[in-house]
């Protein structure tokens, strides 16, 4: 454990210490090699353009983290994607009562109700009346309409398990 402690010591001073050591260098530099002279004038613009390039440089390992996190996650979902799909007996979707009925999973002239105010008020549920709809199998199903129309609360609206009773 003061091993770890030792090694995150050591990389927060480096940390802490780089991006000073580097603004030195850089104004000792200036003075020294190139001979100039240091000036308020050109002292602070320099250590405001050392501080902003402190700043982008360590959010480099970020850049790095999210990139590493991406491959990652490409590689989880292209191991999932080049899986085997399932047997037919292990799908639910692929039983006889489905192949019994057609197919067909939706509903017909079906009323769906949940409360949509506080208890004791006079009207308070909300219902959506007559509802038809038939999903084909294997296939994308899109449901639109305007906002407040019931889109979400018809997408939680139980459809028959046993596909069958359509």
């Amino acid at each position: 454990m003061w091993r770890f402690q030792v090694l995150q010591a050591i990389f927060q001073l480096t940390w802490e210490f780089v991006p000073i050591a580097i603004s030195c260098i850089n104004l000792a530099w200036y003075t020294t090699v190139a001979g100039h002279q240091l000036t308020i004038a050109t002292a602070f613009p320099a250590i405001l353009a050392l501080s902003k390039l402190t700043s982008e440089v360590n959010s480099a390992p970020d850049g790095f983290n999210y990139y590493a996190m991406l491959i990652t996650a490409l590689a989880r979902i292209d191991e999932f994607l080049a899986e085997d799909e399932v047997p037919e007996w292990v799908s639910s979707l692929k039983t006889s009562r489905r192949a019994a009925s057609g197919g067909k999973v939706g509903a017909v002239n079906a009323t769906f109700t949940w409360p949509a105010a506080p208890k004791g008020v006079q009207d308070d549920h909300f219902t959506l009346r007559d509802i038809n709809v038939q999903f084909p199998p294997g296939q994308l199903s899109v449901i639109a309409g305007p906002t407040g129309s019931g889109k979400s609360s018809c997408k939680t609206f139980p459809l028959p398990l046993d596909a069958s009773r359509f």
